[in-house]
């Protein structure tokens, strides 16, 4: 009797998938990637592909089906050059078939990110600092930093120059990275007294000064403006901070310690991330 059952529900469930049309799997498929589940986007867009190739929709479902792709697994998806070579090819694809207001710039960043990591681009040949804020937000989201910025103070003077020279007010995710990178570089200024003493006039001209104030203002900016990824770190970061400047009965420490363990943060997982990198 159980195994008719099972039977007559894995039927029934057949039937109701036979029995979804077009719109249905390629909105589903939306909806995931819109909530970031980019394997299942990945999944309904494969089967609008394979099921329905002559649908007005073919262009758009291939292009949140490259999407996904990327954000699902960014480093290996595939063969790095052959991505390269497949990437470029669906971006004059969409540029073509696709209305102008299609976002193409988190593909052509994914290309561009892999020539650098294959050397088929040099990055002493790329103006970093003529990056559009869409790039450089995939960059960062990459794990990537520019190559003028390998140190905490020369970090801090890149992302100084490049705020200069664009409007990025509308940007929130990006100002929360660059207030979280900013934070990172002026605490591992904090915490190297050597460094600390030798650079206060670098600071200064770079509006960084006093220390402890500016990593308190680029953690608030973090915090406030950032997506879950960058508030949690934001907050790991300002316990770090706190606590070293032996103010663990404070409020500050006591707001993000707070917001950790609501979370349901452990202890043991609660690791300071120093790493200039994401």
């Amino acid at each position: 009797m159980k195994r008719i059952i099972l039977l007559l529900f894995f039927s029934f469930m057949a039937l109701q998938c036979s029995a979804l049309n077009p719109r249905e799997v390629f909105d589903a498929g939306k909806r995931a990637f819109e909530l970031g589940n980019w394997r299942e986007a990945e999944q309904f867009f494969s089967r609008f592909l394979k099921t329905w190739p002559e649908n007005p929709l073919v262009n758009d479902a291939d292009y949140f089906l490259n999407l996904s792709a990327i954000r699902l697994n960014p480093d290996q998806t595939e063969d790095k050059l052959k991505k390269i070579a497949s990437l470029s090819e669906k971006i004059k694809l969409f540029k073509a078939k696709l209305p102008e207001t299609a976002d193409l710039s988190e593909m052509q960043a994914d290309v561009d990110f892999l020539k650098m990591e294959t050397g088929t681009a040099s990055p002493t040949k790329i103006n970093f600092l003529q990056l559009s804020p869409e790039t450089l937000l995939h960059f960062f989201d990459r794990g990537w930093l520019p190559p003028e910025g390998k140190d905490p103070i020369s970090l801090l003077s890149w992302l100084q120059n490049w705020s200069k020279s664009r409007d990025f007010s509308n940007f929130s995710n990006l100002r929360s990275k660059i207030a979280l990178l900013s934070s990172k570089a002026l605490f591992m200024i904090f915490i190297s007294p050597l460094a600390n003493d030798s650079l206060e006039e670098k600071l200064k001209k770079l509006d960084f000064w006093p220390i402890q104030k500016a990593i308190r203002d680029n953690l608030k900016i973090a915090y406030d403006l950032g997506d879950l990824e960058v508030k949690r770190n934001t907050a790991l970061l300002g316990v770090s901070f706190e606590y070293l400047k032996n103010e663990r009965k404070g409020s500050k420490f006591q707001f993000w310690q707070n917001y950790l363990y609501e979370r349901g943060l452990s202890s043991q997982d609660a690791w300071c991330p120093i790493s200039l990198k994401k």
